[in-house]
């Protein structure tokens, strides 16, 4: 790891934690409520992900109102996701070798609040939350960025950012003057198609 890295910022899911179910319980409550006569809004998806309100609370200030069916729905919906959620291989391995050299960690992620409780997967590992419902800023809002520069006072060249989305975790983090690497499990560079900043594994970032 070069010396000049201080802080380390992993995106969580498809990064350190994959999931299984798919059941998209906030999708499926959207899109009941857009049959019933609630046209879908561009900023809903925002609004999920950037309240710290439990799902009753979020959806009445959504002007959604879900039958005692469709709640029931999508709390099973929830826990089967929730309960799917497992670690990457790589993932606890890379987070203890970057601790043992010195090096902070950070975990930034676009979540809705119910998600958060993953984080526990991720134990024996201090590390800097910057999760969208806590701090009311989606990635690659600028916003999320500078939360972690102000939180950690380290120097935006000082810090790596790792995740799997381009947009949200590689551009965005590298237009606001992070280091970044875009991961792309199972993909790596080719002698004829050389790309320095995609990473096929979260290991490949000890060698940075």
């Amino acid at each position: 790891m070069d010396n000049d890295i201080q802080l380390v910022v992993f995106d969580l899911f498809g990064t350190l934690l994959q999931t299984g179910s798919g059941h998209n319980p906030y999708r499926k409550v959207l899109e009941w409520a857009r049959l019933n006569g609630r046209a879908a809004r561009p900023n809903d998806a925002r609004i999920i992900m950037t309240s710290d309100m439990n799902p009753e609370e979020l959806f009445d200030a959504m002007d959604i109102t879900p039958t005692a069916e469709i709640m029931s729905l999508f709390k099973k919906a929830l826990e089967a996701d929730i309960k799917s959620i497992r670690l990457f291989d790589d993932a606890m391995s890379t987070l203890h070798r970057l601790t043992d050299q010195g090096v902070q960690i950070a975990i930034c992620s676009n979540l809705a609040k119910p998600y958060g409780a993953a984080l526990e997967l991720i134990g024996g590992v201090d590390f800097l939350r910057c999760l969208s419902f806590e701090i009311g800023a989606i990635k690659p809002d600028p916003a999320v960025y500078n939360f972690v520069t102000n939180s950690s006072s380290i120097g935006k060249e000082n810090i790596l950012f790792i995740g799997d989305s381009l947009v949200a975790d590689y551009d965005g983090s590298k237009q606001f003057g992070f280091r970044a690497r875009h991961l792309v499990r199972g993909v790596s560079s080719t002698p004829t198609a050389p790309n320095e900043y995609l990473i096929s594994s979260l290991s490949e970032i000890l060698k940075v």
